[in-house]
Parts: C-alpha cells; structure tokens; sequence
C-alpha cells in the first residue's frame, strides 16, 4: 500500500487510528472532515502528503470470488459508515450506505448472469446439471408427449382403460395368462367393428 520507503508522521501514528484514517481516506471522505475527527494524529498537511505520497489505490485482485469481492466492499462500507458516524458526517455515512447498496446490487446481478450462464452453457443430459422441478417438469411432459405420439397413443388409451374399466383388467390378465387368447380375440373384435 506504500509507495514510499521511509514513513509519514501518520505511517507511524497508532495503527488502529491509521487504519480508520486510511479506510476514511479510501472512501472518499474530505481530509477537513478526517483532520477534525482526528486532530492529534495529524496536521493537515501532514494528511494531505500522505493521501498523496504514502497511500496508492488497492489493486484489485482479478482472481477475487464475487462472494469475497462482496465482504470485501461490505467491510469498507461498514468501517466508513462507523467511522463517518463517528465524526459526525451525516453526508459520508449516506455514501458508505449508497456504496455499498449499489455494490451488492451489482453483485447480485452479476451472480444471477453467471449462474444463467452456466446453466445455459450445461447440457441437458449433463449429470453435473443442477435439477429443478421444472426442469423435471418439461422432462416429463416430452416423454408424455413422446409417448403418446408412437402408436397412436394406444398406451395412454390403454392405460385409461385399465383405470376407468374393471372388465378390461380382466381381459388384460386373461391375455397374459393365456397368450393364445389374443388372436381370437382380435378377430372378434374387427368383425363386431365391421358389423356395426
């Protein structure tokens, strides 16, 4: 965070009250606020010079999670809300809370386009695909309508059947049981269908 190899006079000041005057200094808080919050730390121009020559803007780590990116604004959010409350600067702690809402939305967003992707990008057929009820949903409705598209429907139609009319459960058991019946009883049934 230092460009320079020696220290300030605020470098060497209490870590902790640095620490807070760094943070402040980072959000964006004016040096005549932070120097009225903390007058025995420093001058104002000893301030000044060490915006200017002690502290550099924090690089940003391409590598950060948007879960880790977003404690990490929320921790910056936080200590400039505190520390703007501390000093009585009702506009910097309005800022802080702006900041860091406007963060997390854009956060948030963000998140939702990557796992949209991500869902796009999976095949349906790919194990590692998240299941959700409307994807089983739209899973069963194709095979229903696969189904019911090959023969003409006739399992649905006999399915139906089977529920709807005991006496052609028993036909059905009586058809398994003795195989030899069908013929038999598919020619009676065409010659009833012709007849009528």
């Amino acid at each position: 965070m230092s460009r320079r190899t020696s220290k300030c006079s605020v470098c060497t000041g209490d870590a902790g009250l640095v620490s807070e005057v760094n943070n402040l200094i980072a959000s964006g808080v004016k040096l005549t606020k932070i120097h009225e919050a903390y007058p025995d730390l420093c001058s104002y121009p000893a301030l000044s010079r060490h915006k200017n020559r002690c502290l550099t803007p924090q690089p940003v780590v391409e590598t950060m999670s948007t879960i880790d990116e977003c404690r990490l604004w929320l921790s910056r959010a936080h200590s400039t809300f505190q520390s703007a409350v501390a000093i009585g600067d009702n506009r910097g702690a309005s800022q802080a809370i702006g900041t860091a809402t406007k963060t997390l939305t854009k956060l948030i967003d963000l998140e939702e386009k990557e796992q949209e992707a991500k869902e796009a990008a999976t095949p349906d057929d790919d194990p590692s695909r998240p299941i959700s009820i409307a994807y089983l949903d739209q899973q069963l409705k194709e095979f229903m309508a696969k189904r019911d598209a090959e023969n003409d429907g006739v399992m649905q139609k006999a399915q139906t059947l089977i529920m709807a009319e005991p006496a052609f459960s028993t036909i059905i058991f009586a058809i398994w049981s003795n195989r030899a019946l069908l013929p038999i009883l598919l020619e009676g049934v065409i010659q009833s269908a012709n007849t009528n």
